[in-house]
C-alpha cells in the first residue's frame, strides 16, 4: 500500500487498528528508509499521516539523527510504540491520540492530540510537565479520546506508586483519580497501573487504557479497599461497577479483570478470571453493575471447537457496539483434528457466539487468512475493523477489513418529550434488533432523565397519538400496556439532576426473562410497536409532576 508514493508496512495482524465512530482507522505503520515509522489516519478521504518518525521503536535508543516531523514540544518525533497497548486512538470526528519518544525537544516523550478539524498537533502531557496533583510527570502511557475530544490516559510521577488517571480536555489536566485518593466504600485507591511496557531508554510506559465516553463517564481498572474491581468516576464520584470475589454468571466469583470497554449506551464489556475452585477460567462478560452476562470463555465449545485462548484489550481497541454486540479475538481447537487456530467471534446479544473468519478461511481481499489481531474493534453501527495477513497478491497480504457485521433495523423516533424539572429534555432511542427469537439484545432507553427516579416504559401496538397529558405529549393510542419499573441511576441524591438513564431490553421483557406480563404481541414477528418513557417527576405541580420521554416505534423480527 502506498501513501502518496511511499510504501507501508501495515502489521495488520499484529498490533490490530482502534476504530472511530464515522469509521476512521488509527493506524501504527512502517516506512522503508531514514524516516521509518509513522501514525496514519485512514476514512473514506485515504489515508493521512498524522505524524512520521524516525530512529529505534518507542522506548529504545539511539534516535534517529532529527529526521522525523516537528513536534509541539520541539523537536522531532522518534519512537513510536509498537505493541497493541499503545496503538493511536481516534475519534467519530477523526481526532487521533498516540504516544512518542522525542528527539530534541523540551522532553524526551509525550502524549500528543492530532486535532483533525485543524490539521495540528497539541501537547496532552509530557515527562516534566506538572500534574494536577502536583510534582511533575515521571512517565505517561496509554491513553484514549471520546468523540468530544477528551482524553484520559495513565501516568505517575516517581513510581508505579504514585500513579494517577488524568483527564485532558481544551489544553487543561485534571485529576480523575490518583493513588491515595478515597475509594467508594471507604478505604483509598492503592493500585491504579498493572501492566506496563519496558523501555532501554526513558521510564516504563503505563499500559491498560482508561475509557472515557462522550458523557465525561471514566471506566478503569484499579485497586481500592484491598480488592481489585472495575470503577467508574463521573464529576468525582466513583461508582464500583465489579469487585473480585463478586458472584459471577454462570457461577463462581470474578478474579483477576482487564479493563472495563464501555459503548456509548452505558453497556461495559471486560475479560476476568471466573472462580469455581481451582482451575481460574478466562471469559468475556457484558451488561451493567447486577446485570453481568458471561459472553464467552475458555472451555467453550463453538463452531466445531474449543476455545483455548481469549484475549481482553489494554489498548485503546473498542469491541463492542451501539447494542451490546461483542467482536473478540479467540483461538479454538478442532474437536477432531485437535488444530488449533486463530479466529474472530461474534457475540451478538441474545444469539450464541459464532466463529466469524478464522486462519484458513478465504479473505476479503483473496487468498487465505494466515494470521489475525488479538485486538479487534468494532463501531457503533456494527462496523468492525479486523486486521489480518493473508495469501493474497502482493500488496494485499496486510490488509485491514472493514466488514458490515449486522446493521440493526431502521426505529423512528417521534413526538416530543416534556422537559424536565431541571431543565432537561429527555431522549429516547432503541439499539439493537427486535427479534422474536431473541432473549435479549433490543435497547429502548432515555437520556437525559431525573436521577435517583424511576420510571416504566409504556408501549401500545394501536399506533401513535399526541394527546396533552401531564403538561406534556402522550405519543401513544389506548390500549396502552405497562413494562417493568425501571430505576434512573445517575447521581445519588439528595442532588437533583439529569444523570438519569432509563433503560429496558424488550427483548429479554418480550421473553419473559425479566418478570411481568408483557404483551403477546411484542413476541411475535410483524408487530409494529411503540413505546415511550414515564416517569414521576416532583418539582412540578401535582397533575403535571411527571415526566415524559419522545417515543421509538420498531417493528418485530423473526
Amino acid at each position: 500500500m502506498l501513501l502518496g508514493t511511499i510504501p507501508i508496512q501495515l502489521n495488520a495482524a499484529t498490533y490490530g487498528a482502534s476504530l472511530g465512530g464515522e469509521g476512521h482507522l488509527g493506524m501504527l505503520v512502517d516506512f522503508p528508509g531514514p524516516v521509518n515509522q509513522g501514525i496514519v489516519l485512514a476514512d473514506a478521504a485515504g489515508l493521512t499521516l498524522v505524524a512520521a518518525g524516525c530512529g529505534n521503536w518507542g522506548g529504545g535508543a539511539p534516535w534517529g539523527g532529527g529526521c522525523g516531523d516537528p513536534t509541539p514540544i520541539g523537536g522531532t518525533f522518534s519512537g513510536m510504540f509498537h505493541t497493541p497497548a499503545l496503538v493511536p486512538d481516534v475519534n467519530a470526528r477523526g481526532d487521533v491520540l498516540f504516544l512518542s519518544d522525542v528527539e530534541g525537544g523540551s522532553s524526551i516523550r509525550g502524549l500528543f492530540f492530532y486535532e483533525r478539524a485543524t490539521q495540528s498537533i497539541l501537547n496532552v502531557a509530557s515527562i516534566g510537565d506538572s500534574t494536577p496533583v502536583g510534582g511533575t510527570f515521571g512517565s505517561v502511557g496509554a491513553g484514549s479520546v471520546n468523540d468530544n475530544g477528551e482524553v484520559v490516559f495513565l501516568a505517575w510521577r516517581s513510581s508505579v506508586q504514585e500513579a494517577m488517571i488524568v483527564r485532558w480536555k481544551q489544553g487543561a489536566l485534571q485529576n480523575v483519580v490518583a493513588s491515595g485518593d478515597p475509594g467508594p466504600a471507604g478505604g483509598s485507591f492503592t493500585g491504579l497501573i498493572f501492566s506496563g511496557i519496558g523501555s532501554t531508554f526513558g521510564p516504563t510506559v503505563p499500559t491498560g487504557a482508561p475509557r472515557i465516553r462522550a458523557d465525561g463517564h471514566v471506566m478503569f481498572c484499579a485497586i481500592a479497599n484491598q480488592r481489585l474491581g472495575l470503577f467508574e468516576e463521573f464529576n468525582g464520584q466513583f461508582v464500583t461497577l465489579a469487585n473480585t470475589q463478586d458472584p459471577a454468571p454462570g457461577g463462581g466469583a470474578f478474579f483477576n479483570f482487564r479493563n472495563p470497554l464501555p459503548n456509548e449506551q452505558g453497556d461495559v464489556a471486560f475479560t476476568a478470571e471466573q472462580f469455581q475452585g481451582p482451575p481460574y477460567t478466562p471469559a468475556w462478560f457484558r451488561g451493567r453493575p447486577g446485570q453481568w452476562e458471561r459472553v464467552i470463555g475458555v472451555g467453550d465449545v463453538i463452531g466445531g471447537g474449543t476455545v483455548t485462548v481469549i484475549n481482553g484489550s489494554y489498548g485503546p481497541h473498542k469491541p463492542m457496539d451501539a447494542a451490546g454486540n461483542l467482536i473478540v479475538f479467540a483461538k479454538q481447537r478442532d474437536s477432531i483434528t485437535l488444530l488449533e487456530r486463530s479466529v474472530v467471534v461474534l457475540a451478538r446479544r441474545g444469539f450464541a457466539p459464532r466463529v466469524l473468519l478464522g486462519e484458513g478461511d478465504p479473505s476479503p481481499m483473496g487468498g487465505v487468512v494466515t494470521a489475525l489481531p488479538w485486538d479487534l474493534s468494532m463501531s457503533p453501527t456494527s462496523v468492525a475493523a479486523v486486521g489480518m495477513n493473508t495469501t493474497a497478491p502482493s500488496g494485499l497480504g496486510s490488509v485491514y477489513a472493514l466488514l458490515d457485521i449486522c446493521v440493526p433495523p431502521d426505529s423512528t423516533v417521534y413526538c416530543t418529550a416534556k422537559t424536565n424539572s431541571a431543565g432537561c429534555t429527555p431522549r429516547i432511542s432503541a439499539s439493537g434488533i427486535p427479534s422474536a427469537s431473541a432473549s435479549a439484545g433490543f435497547v429502548v432507553q432515555a437520556e437525559n432523565m431525573l436521577n435517583a427516579k424511576q420510571g416504566i416504559l409504556l408501549c401500545s401496538q394501536a399506533g401513535a397519538a399526541a394527546t396533552p397529558f401531564g403538561g406534556g405529549t402522550l405519543c401513544l393510542q389506548a390500549p396502552i400496556k405497562r413494562a417493568l419499573p425501571v430505576s434512573a441511576g445517575g447521581t445519588p441524591p439528595p442532588a437533583v439532576d439529569c444523570t438519569g438513564v432509563l433503560r429496558l431490553d424488550m427483548n429479554a421483557f418480550a421473553a419473559n426473562q425479566l418478570g411481568g406480563t408483557p404483551a403477546f404481541g411484542l413476541s411475535v414477528p410483524g408487530t409494529t410497536v411503540r413505546c415511550q418513557w414515564w416517569g414521576r417527576d416532583p418539582g412540578f405541580a401535582p397533575g403535571l409532576n411527571v415526566q415524559l420521554s419522545d417515543a421509538v416505534e420498531y417493528r418485530v423480527t423473526p
